[in-house]
């Protein structure tokens, strides 16, 4: 499974809170309880404070990702840089 990490910044005021919408996504459309397991494992090797009470699936309906999951939480501080910086959040149903 290939999987994209990206995030977006809430505030890009340069004194604001450091916090980020972390999102991590694969391009396949697999939506079965191993295919969240296996996204959230990859969630925990960077986060591994993250649960699954404080992190969302989402189902993407925009047009790049559209029928895909993912799963995003937020964060504050530094990020691994395997992160790459959106200016914006895909549409969800």
């Amino acid at each position: 499974m290939n999987f994209i990490k990206e995030f977006a910044k809430f505030d890009k005021e340069p004194n604001s809170i450091d916090e980020k919408r972390v999102i991590v996504r694969t391009n396949s459309y697999g939506s079965s309880f191993g295919f969240f397991q296996r996204l959230f494992d990859e969630v925990k090797k960077d986060f591994p404070h993250i649960t699954p009470d404080n992190a969302d699936i989402k189902h993407y309906a925009g047009r790049h990702y559209k029928g895909t999951y993912g799963i995003e939480f937020n964060v504050f501080g530094a990020l691994p840089e395997s992160y790459k910086e959106v200016s914006s959040m895909e549409y969800t149903l």
